[in-house]
């Protein structure tokens, strides 16, 4: 379904700013197959307003209930939590020739971009600088560290005048029926590919037990050799590697041949075929026992009705069966806890150090992350890390923090080791990006510089615990 119309979207402004002006903004979550929704107090009331912008339901709406969740780790959700979340809604607008909609709060203002083929969501600071786009394509050219630009209007206004067929009622009722399907669909894909994963781990673990059935062979055979073997004790020798015996045991007492290990004697030979019957027999019980339990689990699984079950009951399901592979646990844990663009420090009075990883990560740390009245790090003329202290209202920050965020900043640096570095100290909103340089080289005002003298011991104290960050 294509993205909404210019009329369509105008009715969906004026009736979301009739509600959400004003409001304050709660929560910012991240919904599991695509979206983000703002939980806004307003008018006594929480209404909770989805903006996606993500193929094949691009669309800006209210929602009437929960949706399912998962982390927000991203730059873009760092960036909407540190932007928008306990901040009141001043405007939400949309331009008069674009499907370009404008949420404006004190701190940033918020582009809704929906134009059918390319849909954005695009964050910009006070100054009108981009700090978050999302998604980020190839398409466009619009780079953050730069000044927001409205779109031509050959792309933007691509369905503006287009025959309206829908009222936005019908709209609304239309989006929600197809994309409540369409994550029907998606979450029985998933339920199906859990099912079909464990069912080809099972097929692959009954094919090896099988080949280690036919490996084993038979243990009362060593056994019957080892007896056998008894009854020419005399005959055997050190050196020989083999000797033919009668089979009592059989009616027609043919001549066999037992192998021998040359190494021993006779009686080390038949405690050797004993001891590899006792072995045989104790690997045949083994896999016997596995070989059941995987039938077993593959019938359990050919009953499952996947259909009654949502996805999380099903994976406990499985999970409680042993069904769930480690590797799936692992996979679905990296889906919900995306890198992180900076590891994270506490100082020895308890504050959030943020330490930009270098390059584009220092970038996103700054402007995606960091706010206006964070404290901001970076080693004097040469090339490090940003290292930002985040500032709460009402929480002052304290010197030991300040010096601690220094030492950091000279430790990811190029003068790590070098005595008497200097640290630049300013405040977010004081550093600008270069335009047109590479990710990271930024231009700074209003700072002040600072040493830090007992470097070896503050770092010491730091890296007691491990930097904590999402790989």
């Amino acid at each position: 379904m294509s993205a909404p119309s210019y009329l369509q979207l105008k009715i969906t402004i004026e009736k979301l700013a009739s509600l959400l002006l004003n409001g304050r903004i709660q929560k910012v979550k991240r919904r599991v197959f695509g979206g983000w929704v703002l939980e806004c107090y307003s008018q006594r009331q929480t209404y909770r307003l989805l903006l996606s912008v993500e193929q094949p339901f691009p669309r800006l709406s209210l929602l009437d209930e929960g949706v399912e969740t998962q982390p927000v780790q991203t730059s873009a959700g760092e960036w909407l939590r540190a932007h928008l979340k306990n901040h009141r809604i001043q405007s939400i607008t949309l331009d008069e020739r674009q499907r370009l909609v404008t949420l404006s709060t004190p701190q940033s203002t918020l582009k809704i971009e929906l134009f059918g083929a390319v849909n954005r969501l695009i964050g910009v600071g006070v100054d009108g600088v981009v700090a978050m786009v999302y998604p980020k394509s190839t398409l466009t050219r619009l780079e953050i560290g730069l000044h927001y630009q409205k779109p031509d209007d050959s792309r933007a206004q691509s369905g503006v005048h287009r025959k309206q067929t829908l009222t936005w009622e019908e709209y609304e009722i239309e989006t929600s029926r197809l994309e409540a399907k369409f994550f029907e669909e998606q979450t029985q894909a998933r339920k199906r590919n859990l099912v079909s994963g464990a069912v080809r781990r099972l097929k692959r673990l009954e094919k090896n037990l099988m080949g280690d059935l036919k490996k084993l062979g038979d243990p009362e055979l060593l056994k019957r050799q080892g007896e056998l073997l008894k009854t020419v004790m005399g005959k055997v020798k050190r050196g020989m590697t083999q000797i033919e015996v009668v089979d009592y045991f059989d009616a027609q007492m043919p001549t066999v041949t037992i192998e021998l290990d040359a190494k021993m004697d006779a009686a080390e030979n038949i405690a050797r075929l004993f001891k590899r019957y006792r072995k045989g027999q104790s690997g045949l019980s083994k896999v016997r026992e596995r070989l059941a339990v995987t039938e077993e689990d593959l019938r359990f699984l050919e009953a499952l009705t996947i259909d009654e079950l949502s996805y999380d009951a099903l994976r406990e399901r499985l999970k409680a069966k042993k069904l769930f592979s480690p590797r799936q646990e692992r996979r679905l844990q990296k889906r919900t806890a995306t890198r992180r663009p900076y590891l994270t420090y506490m100082s020895s009075s308890g504050h959030r150090i943020l330490v930009g990883r270098g390059g584009k990560d220092n970038h996103e740390t700054t402007f995606s992350v960091g706010r206006g009245n964070d404290y901001w790090f970076h080693v004097k003329d040469a090339p490090g890390a940003h290292v930002l202290v985040p500032a709460s209202r009402n929480v002052v920050v304290d010197e030991e923090t300040f010096q601690d965020a220094a030492s950091l900043a000279i430790h990811y640096s190029k003068l790590r080791g070098e005595r008497g570095a200097v640290v630049t100290q300013t405040q977010r909103k004081y550093v600008r990006p270069i335009p047109g340089a590479a990710p990271g080289r930024v231009s700074v005002s209003h700072e002040r510089t600072r040493e830090v003298w007992d470097l070896d011991s503050r770092l010491l104290k730091l890296f007691e615990s491990k930097p904590q960050s999402v790989d």
